[in-house]
């Protein structure tokens, strides 16, 4: 493993590269900035020279390339509004590797690419082979509504406005936003829409102007399709964005995250616990109350705040386990006296839990507490052991 490799990997993330240029891309840790040489800083250790440059924009960029299956109209995915601008940002920007295909050609392996991408030149109706396929499949065709059976209908000419509104942020694609509208386009007509989505297709943002379009959405793995009968095979995202040249950093933002959770290119998914306990306390700090444990997520969402995430609170609680078991310790006194109304969703990606007075606390020796995240607190739906572990020591 190179020096790059183990250095993202000790920050959480997936293989990747920093790069960076004037004029980065979309938001969060996804912006995409690439320029020739970066590998050399990184060879020579000068990553720490990085904070100085300020009028560089530093972010990440998927390094290790994916395999990608570009569906269109002609082999040579050669159309100049509908497929070379789309091509080009997956090879030259974002470094994967693209292998073109013509609609009609069904002599292919879909599964030994990482994603299926389709293009709105290609024919929606030659591409229905390719709903069974065990392959993430990203659309910005419409049109493939039925054929994928994300929705009812849909269009790859329809729906004209330059805005989206986010209808759902717990979602990783959509996660680095809130809700509410973005401007994703610079023009404002034959974008492409699905509509009459249900079951297991879930709608992430429609147009502005039209709830009934969805603008994007997605089907997980298995999840039931809009039929209400078959399962996906594995996940499909539709993102209507045929003419790529005029999305906006947004738009290119939502476009990068679809792909990425298409091809289970998410990072690493973690919790970091902070607070006032942390990185340890004394038995003092216990006994007094109000000290706090700070649970912090990346690349995962709390479920929805209200009733949803209310009954997790309890859950949460439970999770908190010292590695002890003193009668009057953790486990016996804190854990089992904590109260639903002590945990609090921060945000979306954080839960504050405020430690009450717990007078009968009494420990003899140190307790080590770790902290469980519970799958069902969670949008994606697996637990995480938080780290770091939070040391109580006794009083002498």
């Amino acid at each position: 493993m190179d020096f790059r490799t183990r250095l993202l990997r000790s920050l959480g993330r997936p293989p990747q590269t920093f790069g960076f240029e004037r004029g980065c891309l979309g938001a969060f840790g996804h912006r995409r900035c690439r320029k020739s040489g970066i590998g050399e800083l990184f060879k020579q250790g000068l990553l720490r020279l990085l904070p100085a440059m300020a009028l560089l924009c530093v972010s990440v960029v998927d390094a290790e390339a994916q395999s990608l299956a570009l569906v269109c109209g002609t082999s040579a995915c050669s159309d100049a509004n509908l497929d070379v601008p789309l091509r080009n940002h997956l090879t030259t920007t974002l470094g994967h590797t693209v292998a073109n295909f013509d609609d009609n050609d069904q002599t292919w392996t879909p599964t030994s690419y990482n994603v299926v991408v389709i293009s709105e030149s290609a024919s929606s109706s030659n591409t229905a082979w390719l709903k069974t396929q065990a392959v993430g499949i990203f659309s910005v065709e419409g049109a493939i509504s039925d054929e994928l059976e994300l929705g009812s209908g849909g269009s790859s000419g329809g729906g004209s406005d330059t805005q989206i509104n986010i209808t759902d942020d717990l979602h990783y694609i959509t996660s680095v936003f809130s809700t509410g509208v973005r401007t994703v386009t610079t023009v404002s007509t034959n974008l492409g829409y699905i509509s009459g989505w249900a079951n297991g297709v879930t709608k992430l943002a429609h147009y502005n102007s039209n709830a009934t379009l969805a603008k994007l959405l997605y089907v997980d793995k298995s999840g039931v399709l809009q039929g209400g009968v078959n399962t996906a095979a594995e996940r499909r995202v539709f993102f209507g964005a045929q003419y790529f040249a005029n999305l906006t950093a947004d738009g290119i933002t939502l476009f990068n995250r679809s792909l990425d959770w298409a091809a289970y290119n998410t990072g690493t998914v973690s919790a970091a616990v902070t607070g006032t306990l942390t990185p340890s306390a004394t038995e003092a700090k216990i006994v007094s109350g109000s000290e706090t444990l700070i649970i912090t997520l990346t690349n995962d969402t709390w479920v929805a705040a209200g009733g949803t995430f209310d009954a997790q609170r309890q859950n949460i609680i439970n999770g908190l386990t010292s590695a002890q078991s003193e009668d009057a310790g953790w486990n016996a006194v804190v854990k089992a006296g904590l109260a639903v109304t002590n945990v609090v969703r921060t945000s979306k990606t954080v839960v504050t839990v405020t430690l009450p007075a717990f007078a009968s606390y009494d420990i003899t020796a140190t307790e080590t507490i770790t902290a469980t995240v519970p799958a069902t607190a969670l949008t994606g739906g697996s637990a995480i052991v938080a780290s770091p572990t939070v040391g109580v020591t006794p009083i002498s």
